[in-house]
């Protein structure tokens, strides 16, 4: 499955079928199918469902607290495969802060997601550009969306080498042990950005990052860069991959203007394949 240009194999594991390592499952079918992560369905209890929650790997076995662009894919699955209702659907992610809804339209195939976590830990000039060897200037931010995020605001995206900056700055101690996602942004205009993203568990550039955009999006309008629409401090924001997809990103910032709630990701979906494959 694509959500917006992230790669992933989706498994249906609500019978509890395939019960080996999830993690060596991961390592070895990213590995084989060369996607971008292992989203596994699994039968939930305790959601407004009841139904299932969706477990998600990193292609080096990782399971981060969240990934934006897999929840639209699983919750796409839900719809269109389960016959769940296409609005209001509501599925935990393990290991993330709580669940996830989502409101579905299989004809423009769009999934849009909220209840997301309220990203914390924003943090302006994080890192010193001259130590990652970026010239002065080029401004790293900070912020956790789920899955810790830097956004390197100053240079030109499209011609950035990103997996080997990204490696650098994802690797350096200020991140440690965990490291971080990296995420090369500029300003299209007032309300659209352009990101290309390094993501760690990846261990290289992916086709988009959801919780990437939504960081991006959110420090852009803590920073300054980008315009809300209407009275207070709404945003709506899109986001500009390198595949030319788009992320729409909404949210509110509080009144100190300190981070952000109420923040949704809209994109596309679509089943690329579907197969029989050897999980493990």
């Amino acid at each position: 499955m694509s959500g917006s240009g992230n790669l992933f194999v989706l498994v249906d594991n609500r019978a509890g079928l395939l019960r080996a390592n999830l993690s060596s499952c991961a390592r070895k079918v990213c590995r084989d199918e060369r996607v971008d992560g292992l989203l596994v369905v699994e039968a939930g209890a305790g959601n407004e469902n009841g139904a299932f929650q969706m477990h998600f790997f990193n292609p080096d076995g990782s399971e981060p607290g969240m990934c934006g662009n897999g929840a639209r894919c699983v919750a796409y699955f839900a719809v269109s495969e389960l016959k769940l209702p296409a609005r209001g659907l509501v599925f935990n992610v393990v290991n993330s802060r709580g669940s996830v809804q989502a409101d579905v339209r299989l004809k423009g195939h769009e999934v849009s997601i909220s209840r997301l976590p309220e990203p914390t830990g924003y943090q302006a000039h994080v890192l010193e550009p001259l130590a990652v060897g970026l010239p002065k200037g080029v401004e790293i931010s900070f912020m956790d969306s789920g899955v810790p995020h830097t956004v390197v605001w100053g240079l030109k995206p499209e011609a950035v080498e990103v997996e080997r900056i990204g490696r650098r700055i994802r690797e350096h101690n200020a991140f440690k042990p965990g490291g971080t996602n990296v995420n090369f942004a500029a300003v299209r205009n007032r309300r659209t950005l352009f990101m290309r993203t390094y993501e760690r568990g990846v261990e290289r550039e992916t086709g988009a990052c959801g919780t990437g955009a939504i960081a991006t999006a959110v420090i852009a309008a803590l920073e300054g860069r980008v315009e809300s629409f209407g009275p207070g401090q709404n945003f709506q924001l899109t986001a500009e991959t390198r595949l030319g997809e788009e992320l729409q990103v909404k949210f509110e910032l509080d009144r100190a203007g300190r981070t952000a709630r109420q923040v949704s990701l809209t994109g596309r979906v679509q089943v690329l394949e579907r197969k029989e494959i050897g999980v493990c």
